[in-house]
């Protein structure tokens, strides 16, 4: 019979695994739970390096020993001190009746620190027998060592198809991968525990990864309807109003978050992103520097920060900042990764290949499959001799031949590594191949590129373009969206694909030469967008709607829509060629934005009466005609304000517009 008090530590350390598990995989949130546990269990008697015999003994003893078990191989996830973690490897095998077996052989403080010899054993676990922490507790070890647990933690959940653990961290381990397969586990959780605001929280991170944000806020609000003070679920309802460009909204639920927990380092970090996109950059930085106060290692706001800088346009700022963290030379790729891909985009190519070579130096020889892709890639941008070429080869083989190290999500980067170095070894048939296989999905549309530049050494000259205009047309090439290590090597991979298919670039920069065909007018916008030359990406649209009018009609593509952007922005006198153009050439960049718009906008109308009840059609007409009511590039025509220096029938058309706008919007929220 458990008395009062038992109960109470059950409840005590359940809710410490549980607000980990459900924070975020942050160190801070590890050695938080670490001293929380310190804490509960000093209490109890138990504190680290007490003699693991006697405090096992204890264990053994007590009417809730399965609980106190289950918290100590949680505990063993958490611990970050060497010495503590052997303490308690040490008191979990005592604990165990059987002196032999699996169990002993996992609880080895060597194997606990050999990422190799766990993923090992984990093929051996013995998920009918072995307790259902330790084996979790492995998985998320594997996890954290960038090895594949789901297998050994699909396993786990079919034998315990149940517990509520088994499916909730299986669920987190898939999530971002499979988030359908996910759903299917927290529901099962949710099942399980129907009271636990986390099931619906996790259901929900499930549909908004499958940007099904309607469904998503719905389970949200419900998580909050159970749970009030429930942060996690206030800032992940944020990531789904933002998602749908509802910014005011998600800034509301990040601060309630953060007035609930204000170290709640993912609420300040998502704050801090949506401060960023609105251009609210100083902001931003104050909310990742709050993250750097509770994680200062934290590289994913490290990134956050350099994309600020790079944003304003200080990206050798930013360059020169990481340069000299390297100087300390610290052993963790993770501080490394990226910095030569930086230096390449902003065209340091000197730089850039120091930079391959102490990747070189220092990880050149791993047998880590995830460092040997992530070194292999960013050598391969860009080869400056054989030896480089030959170790970055070597090292894309590496991970290449590692499919059993990684699920598919991360194996396909692992693929484009290797579809890059066949393309590097001038073996096209086969990079082709690759990058139109599982590496397809990839960094889109990067694989595409390699593809386009694979054909063009094969002589097919024509289909090469037809390939990259299709890559250039599938991305956003804007120069404020290049301030991340992702995209920052599609452009590299772009810039090195329009020099090679597109020989008269620099003639169409300086103004001297016109493309012949669509094929190569479409090419041709990727730099226009990186330069911001909206007039001449407006000439280009409105030459291939001229030959091929089915283009402008296609309303997914949006090609006519972004036309229309670019002819307001270049009928602004803005951008990079505004300021050349005359007020002629102006004025008819604006009425030719109009009538882009008015002709998109009758489209949408004639598809919302042709069939007035379809209501995903109704939330596309929504979405699509909000994101008109608040791109920046037309609101120099929107408010009221701002067209005042227009000529009076002008600002006329405008207001029409708009009002018109106004109109079919109100129908799409209306009809039912």
């Amino acid at each position: 019979m458990q008395c009062g008090r038992e109960l109470e530590l059950v409840a005590r350390l359940d809710d410490i695994r549980l607000n980990r598990v459900t924070r975020g995989e942050l160190v801070f949130y590890k050695a938080q739970a670490d001293g929380e546990y310190v804490q509960v269990f000093g209490r109890e008697g138990i504190r680290p390096g007490d003699e693991p015999q006697s405090v096992a003994a204890a264990i053994n003893g007590s009417p809730v020993r399965g609980a106190i078990v289950a918290a100590l191989d949680d505990w063993l996830v958490c611990s970050t001190n060497l010495a503590q973690r052997a303490w308690l490897i040490e008191v979990a095998r005592e604990t165990n009746q059987s002196p032999q077996g699996w169990r002993q052989r996992v609880l080895d403080p060597t194997a606990w620190e050999d990422p190799r010899n766990l993923a090992e054993l984990a093929k051996t676990a013995p998920v009918e027998e072995e307790s259902v922490s330790l084996l979790l507790a492995l998985g998320e070890r594997l996890r954290m060592a960038r090895r594949d647990a789901i297998p050994l933690l699909k396993r786990v959940q079919a034998e315990h198809p149940d517990d509520f653990w088994a499916n909730l961290i299986l669920g987190n381990a898939v999530l971002q991968a499979l988030p359908v397969e996910a759903s299917g586990y927290y529901r099962a959780a949710l099942a399980s525990r129907p009271e636990a605001a986390v099931g619906y929280c996790a259901v929900g991170d499930a549909f908004r990864i499958q940007k099904m944000f309607e469904e998503a806020i719905e389970y949200y609000q419900k998580a909050l309807r159970l749970d009030p003070g429930y942060a996690r679920a206030h800032s992940d309802l944020g990531l789904a109003l933002q998602a749908q460009v509802k910014w005011s909204e998600a800034i509301d639920c990040y601060r309630r978050a953060l007035a609930i927990d204000p170290d709640y380092a993912w609420a300040h970090h998502n704050f801090g992103n949506v401060l960023r996109m609105m251009g609210r950059l100083d902001e931003a930085d104050e909310q990742y520097q709050e993250v750097l106060r509770l994680d200062p290692n934290n590289r994913e706001v490290q990134e956050g920060i350099r994309s600020n800088l790079l944003r304003r346009g200080r990206g050798r700022e930013a360059q020169l900042a990481w340069r000299k963290a390297l100087e300390a030379n610290p052993p963790e790729h993770d501080a490394w990764f990226g910095y030569a891909e930086l230096c390449l985009f902003l065209q340091d190519e000197e730089e850039y290949h120091r930079a391959c070579r102490d990747l070189l130096d220092r990880f050149g020889t791993t047998s880590d499959p995830f460092i040997a892709e992530r070194v292999s890639r960013a050598c391969l941008l860009k080869p400056a001799g054989e030896t480089e070429l030959r170790i970055g080869l070597s090292l894309a083989d590496l991970a290449g031949d590692s499919r059993e190290s990684a699920s598919m999500y991360v194996y396909k980067y692992f693929l484009f590594a290797k579809g890059l170095a066949e393309y590097r070894r001038d073996r096209f048939d086969e990079a082709i191949s690759v990058m139109s296989g599982n590496a397809s999905t990839a960094l889109r549309p990067a694989p595409l590129i390699v593809v386009a530049m694979s054909q063009f050494r094969q002589g097919e000259t024509e289909q090469a373009r037809k390939t990259l205009a299709s890559a250039i047309l599938s991305f956003d090439w804007t120069a404020p969206h290049a301030d991340t290590r992702d995209f920052q090597i599609r452009h590299i991979l772009r810039r090195e694909a329009e020099a090679l298919i597109l020989p008269n670039l620099p003639a169409f920069l300086r103004g001297e030469y016109q493309p012949l065909d669509n094929d190569e007018r479409l090419s041709l916008l990727g730099v226009c967008q990186f330069e911001d030359r909206r007039g001449a990406e407006a000439s280009l649209l409105a030459a291939a709607f001229a030959a091929d009018p089915t283009l402008a009609d296609n309303l997914d593509a949006g090609l006519r829509y972004r036309a229309a952007c670019s002819a307001a922005v270049a009928g602004r006198g803005r951008g990079a060629d505004g300021a050349g153009l005359s007020d002629d050439e102006r004025a008819r960049w604006r009425e030719q934005a109009r009538e882009w718009l008015r002709a998109d906008l009758a489209v949408w109308k004639q598809r919302l009466d042709d069939d007035p009840g379809d209501r995903d059609e109704k939330k596309l007409i929504r979405d699509t005609l909000s994101r008109w009511q608040t791109d920046p590039d037309l609101r120099l025509f929107r408010e009221p304000n701002a067209q005042a220096d227009l000529p009076p029938a002008e600002r006329s058309e405008w207001r029409s517009l708009w009002q018109d706008v106004d109109a079919l919007l109100k129908r799409a929220q209306d009809v039912e």
